[in-house]
């Protein structure tokens, strides 16, 4: 099965907070201490509190694309043909949002910005007596929030791929031949990777079996189709099981018998639903 590398990812290009440092607020020194021997974290508001909600709805779908349809290790993500589809309805869609999610934030530029200064006056207020020094902060806080201009269009899809893998075994560079050696470290360097993300499946589907025998001794109506999981469509865990498997035994065809074990047991399962 011939497999493909790739990556979506979902950033801004605005300034998305803001790290306020304790000494910044003016604590006594001893509860400075205090704070930072207990590993307390410095604050961190964010500057747009609508922007940092429509990439935690992207990111969530990123996350579905990547669980649902692809093979991981680290932050490599492969695709098989069989997948591919699916895979790029998902990466169509998030790419869809994202041009509707920067529509609504253009709009909501001023809102979002009366909102920071809001912010920002409840963190500075109380710090200063002086209206001066009050106005020379307050000013520079504000200068962290995007313009209008840089609202306009802060949120950005890249996606690369999907670039072929291929498994075919490569001969010793040519000495002095630069693309002859590109090819040859790609070929081993994404090798390596590859089978890293295969080890990595496999182990999950081991995993998975344990939990499928599990569950096949607690024989709960729960396991097998209404299980919420956090998205619109619920599924039990025999379900998500069944769908894990088939996406492992597609790069790891030693699972495949496992697989169809877990849907044997799903439409079973089903068919005992009152």
């Amino acid at each position: 099965m011939n497999h493909y590398l790739l990556s979506c990812s979902i950033s801004a290009d605005v300034r998305q907070s803001v790290q306020i440092k304790f000494d910044d607020l003016k604590l006594p020194q001893q509860v400075i201490d205090t704070l930072e021997a207990n590993n307390t974290v410095s604050i961190r508001p964010h500057l747009s509190n609508a922007l940092k909600g429509k990439l935690d709805a992207l990111r969530v779908k990123q996350r579905q694309l990547y669980d649902a349809y692809c093979i991981h290790y680290g932050d490599a993500h492969f695709v098989t043909a069989s997948y591919f589809q699916e895979a790029n309805a998902m990466i169509k869609e998030i790419k869809r949002d994202a041009e509707v999610y920067n529509a609504e934030l253009k709009d909501l530029w001023e809102s979002e910005y009366t909102r920071w200064q809001e912010t920002a006056n409840g963190i500075l207020r109380p710090l200063f007596s002086e209206d001066i020094e009050y106005s020379i902060a307050f000013d520079a806080y504000m200068r962290f929030f995007p313009t209008r201009e840089e609202y306009r269009k802060p949120i950005r899809v890249s996606v690369l791929g999907p670039l072929p893998v291929s498994l075919q075994k490569v001969e010793a560079p040519i000495e002095g031949d630069i693309d002859s050696v590109l090819a040859y470290e790609n070929a081993i360097n994404t090798q390596q990777v590859l089978e890293a993300a295969k080890a990595s499946a496999s182990d999950k589907a081991l995993t998975l079996g344990a939990q499928l025998l599990d569950d096949l001794d607690v024989r709960n109506v729960t396991k097998i189709g209404r299980q919420q999981t956090g998205s619109d469509k619920k599924r039990g865990s025999w379900q998500i099981t069944a769908e894990k498997l088939k996406l492992i035994s597609n790069s790891v065809p030693t699972f495949s018998d496992l697989s169809v074990l877990a849907d044997r047991l799903l439409q079973s399962g089903n068919n005992l639903i009152p």
